[in-house]
């Protein structure tokens, strides 16, 4: 329970996004005494540092809109590692396009210049996309055991050199059976972009706005860029309220404008 209540308010602290009404068409009451509540504890602090906080009904119209501190709508707001979501929206695009067949295909088959590390451990070579998007690739990697202010954090370590993020993933130890145990790893995201841009010939970058960013007219935005790996795939990206507010929204809806066939992809038992 602490660690989802620190995920939450770590969302918190870019943006909230609520919908009013679920995918059924039942609508919710709003309590304006109640928002007006919500507002006051946010301007307090008691949900940690919240920049803004949008409400929409099922046709995705805003009905209560709230910035805070020094925020506007147009600020843009880092969403840290709510970027891997975008990263795995990106998943259903290219299973939609033909790209990738499957997400249960071993990823090795896309690394030819790493043959040497998956023939000489057949448990990497049995990682898959779905692995890597649950998280259970199987590696040893210690990401949640240390803040993100400690060296000791995996993550942090690694951007304290200039090694290139897919190899360091791949010659990683293994520490149990790909599929069998949750052990967050910020890389594995990494890989899956490697894949995506592999399997479509375009760069992740491209993939991006052409696919997600472009058709929901996200054009303010930052992401952070790392000259010896260039974009995380993992986090990095600082957008508006309302931009967050466009994916959480087309996410929910059945015809979705992106990828029609991302919603079957999302429900993948996990």
């Amino acid at each position: 329970m602490a660690i989802l209540k620190g995920l939450f308010l770590g969302l918190l602290t870019s943006t909230a996004l609520v919908c009013s009404s679920n995918n059924s068409g039942i609508s919710l009451l709003l309590n304006y005494n109640e928002l007006n509540k919500i507002d006051n504890e946010i301007r307090e602090g008691s949900f940690g540092k919240v920049s803004g906080l949008m409400i929409l009904n099922k046709n995705g119209r805003i009905i209560h809109e709230r910035y805070y501190g020094f925020s506007n709508k147009n600020t843009i707001h880092p969403i840290s590692s709510v970027t891997k979501s975008l990263t795995s929206i990106l998943v259903g695009v290219c299973l939609e396009k033909g790209y990738i067949k499957s997400i249960d295909q071993p990823i090795w088959t896309y690394f030819p210049e790493y043959s040497a590390i998956f023939n000489n451990d057949t448990l990497k070579k049995s990682i898959t996309l779905r692995h890597l998007l649950n998280q259970t690739a199987g590696l040893k990697w210690e990401e949640w055991k240390f803040p993100y202010n400690y060296v000791s954090n995996s993550l942090i370590a690694l951007l304290e050199t200039d090694a290139n993020w897919v190899e360091h993933f791949f010659n990683l130890p293994v520490e149990s059976y790909p599929g069998t145990k949750f052990s967050y790893n910020s890389l594995s995201s990494q890989i899956i972009a490697e894949v995506l841009s592999r399997a479509s010939g375009v760069s992740f970058d491209s993939l991006t706005k052409e696919y997600l960013f472009k058709p929901l007219s996200i054009n303010t935005y930052f992401w952070d860029n790392y000259p010896s790996n260039n974009l995380p795939a993992w986090g990095g990206i600082a957008l508006t309220t309302m931009d967050m507010a466009k994916i959480g929204f087309y996410g929910t809806t059945p015809s979705w404008v992106i990828s029609s066939g991302l919603r079957t992809q999302k429900t993948i038992h996990r």
